[in-house]
């Protein structure tokens, strides 16, 4: 009888060390799972950064920061009215938009590199990259 008891004591034991088994096993491949979750997530996170920088070229003199000092900047360059018989002495045509300058259109001009854009539109492109749309040289001739 008491070899009986043994041989079910040992059954139940070996049964207890594969729960535990399993239970170890289980956990450990939900650690490595989570491990390459993560390692996922990086890897997906960096190419995500890498083409946002391909898609997105820094040709230096950027002016990085506030908006609000942005703004600031761009008040300081030079704004004038297109008039009638500029046309003949200047360019014409606002190389951000496309359209020809009309008589009375507010105008800005970048004074490192000469180049005269609607202020609206030349105002919207320096708030992104602070390079002249034509030429990439820094707008207010600072960078």
């Amino acid at each position: 009888m008491r070899i009986i008891e043994e041989l079910m004591m040992k059954k139940k034991l070996t049964a207890i060390a594969k729960q535990a088994m399993v239970g170890i096993l289980v956990s450990m491949l939900l650690v490595l799972g989570g491990i390459e979750v993560l390692l996922l997530i990086q890897t997906c996170t960096l190419w995500g950064a890498s083409l946002g920088a391909m898609e997105r070229p820094n040709y230096g003199g950027d002016q990085e920061g506030n908006e609000d000092l942005k703004r600031e900047a761009l008040q300081k360059l030079p704004r004038y009215e297109f008039g009638a018989g500029e046309e003949d002495s200047m360019r014409v045509e606002c190389a951000v938009c496309l359209d020809n300058f009309e008589v009375g259109d507010d105008c800005r001009l970048l004074p490192a590199c000469t180049h005269s854009f609607h202020a609206y539109c030349v105002d919207n492109w320096l708030l992104r990259s602070w390079n002249c749309p034509v030429c990439r040289t820094p707008a207010g001739g600072w960078s």
